[in-house]
């Protein structure tokens, strides 16, 4: 792996993790806002659509960081560490 491919890995695995921050902030302050805070009924459908969609989103992050997909990639990476030192 050339230096430029892993400079490139930890910037997308830095995008990838503020993304992720960002979607779970964003998912619990539109909760909040639906709980706590006044909504107009004319608004409250588009909330609860967005809401829906922004959750789903929010399960998959979830799901990738902690579920089967983390474990698949930590073994790749596991893996191409195995074959690195293997090549030295």
């Amino acid at each position: 792996m050339s230096e430029n491919e892993g400079r490139f890995d930890k910037v997308t695995k830095s995008v990838q993790a503020i993304l992720a921050v960002l979607i779970t902030l964003f998912t619990f302050l539109l909760f909040y806002a639906l709980l706590f805070k006044g909504i107009s009924d004319s608004s409250k459908d588009v909330i609860l659509f967005i809401l829906g969609s922004v959750s789903t989103i929010l399960t998959q992050i979830i799901s990738y960081y902690f579920g089967s997909s983390k474990d698949a990639a930590d073994h790749r990476k596991y893996q191409q560490q195995t074959a690195n030192d293997k090549g030295k």
